[in-house]
Parts: C-alpha cells; sequence; structure tokens
C-alpha cells in the first residue's frame, strides 16, 4: 500500500514506524498521539483490533496531553502494552510527567519524531498568513534527557533501523 512506501529523504519515516509499532505489539496494545501531524498519519495507519486501542486528540486539543493520558491508561492496564506517540513540542509541554512513569513503575513506551518544531503549527501558520513565527524549537539531548529521568533511551535515526529500533524499544522493561 501507499503507507507501506517510505517517502522520508531523510531521518525515520513516519508511516514506517507506525506500522511497525503496529505490527510489533499485541493487539489490546493502546496507543495514545498528541496534537501534532502524527496524529493524523497514525488514524490512517494504526490498524485498531478492539475497542478502545487507539486515543487521540480531536479539534486541536491540548499539546501533550499523550504522556498523562498514557500513564492514567497504564496504571489502570498494569499488563497492557501503552505506547504514547507525540512530537517534540508535545513533549516539552508535559516531559515532567515522566517522572511520574518511573517513580509508579509504569512501562509506558514514549515515542517522540523530533523535527525541532512545533510543524503542526508551522504548517497552520503558514497556509493561513503565508509565514511562520515562534515555530521553531531548540535541539533536545534526549539521551540526557533520559537519563536525568532514569528511563530507558534508544534513538532510531533511519527509517531502515525503525523495526529493529521499535523492538529494541518496546523490549525495555521500564519506560
Amino acid at each position: 500500500t501507499r503507507n507501506a512506501k517510505v517517502y522520508a529523504k531523510h531521518g525515520v519515516d513516519p508511516m514506517i514506524l507506525l506500522s511497525a509499532l503496529r505490527q510489533a505489539t499485541p493487539s489490546d496494545a493502546m496507543f495514545f498521539t498528541d496534537v501534532t501531524l502524527i496524529e493524523h498519519w497514525a488514524a490512517e495507519t494504526l490498524v485498531t483490533h478492539r475497542p478502545r486501542t487507539y486515543f487521540n486528540p480531536v479539534d486541536n486539543q491540548e499539546m501533550g496531553w499523550s504522556i498523562p493520558a498514557a500513564l492514567g491508561a497504564q496504571g489502570a492496564h498494569r499488563a497492557r502494552k501503552i505506547v504514547t506517540i507525540t512530537g517534540d513540542g508535545c513533549l516539552q509541554m508535559s516531559a515532567p510527567e515522566i517522572a511520574t512513569a518511573v517513580r509508579e513503575r509504569l512501562p509506558v513506551k514514549f515515542f517522540v519524531l523530533d523535527n525541532q518544531s512545533y510543524d503542526y503549527m508551522r504548517r497552520l501558520q503558514h497556509a493561513m498568513f503565508r509565514r511562520t513565527t515562534a515555530t521553531v524549537l531548540p535541539k533536545i539531548d534526549y539521551a540526557a534527557f533520559a537519563a536525568a529521568y532514569g528511563v530507558g533511551y534508544h534513538e532510531i535515526l533511519a527509517t531502515a533501523d525503525v523495526r529493529q529500533g521499535v523492538a529494541d524499544a518496546l523490549g525495555q522493561p521500564g519506560p
């Protein structure tokens, strides 16, 4: 299908990442997406096998909601695989909540697509105003971030590494 074709010229193709996540998780895994372009890609790509396994914000709700939502789901469903897929901008809205995952031993898996911008906002601004403002974000040192919070870390840099990278990340015992 067209979702299996690699369109990204560099980095990780998000549709391939989403497909790999779906293939590597059980049918009752719960997915949470954030207010980013990934929300739209996931709505097209993530096949649900059971009710109440895919959660996304509607009507551009608050940024960063997927992390606390996923933590709540993991607390209620300790035995299930819980995955959150967010962007670097949304991560910055609720990153301190990751400390809750560590403290409560919630093995939520956080997948962050980093393009160093509020890309969704940039696209909306450009379409409406033909210019953008305040959409560029600083580069995050994710290895240092993960170490500071005490969570596992695995970076996937290329589409060719997605399947193994997803398996490695999902195989880590904690958050």
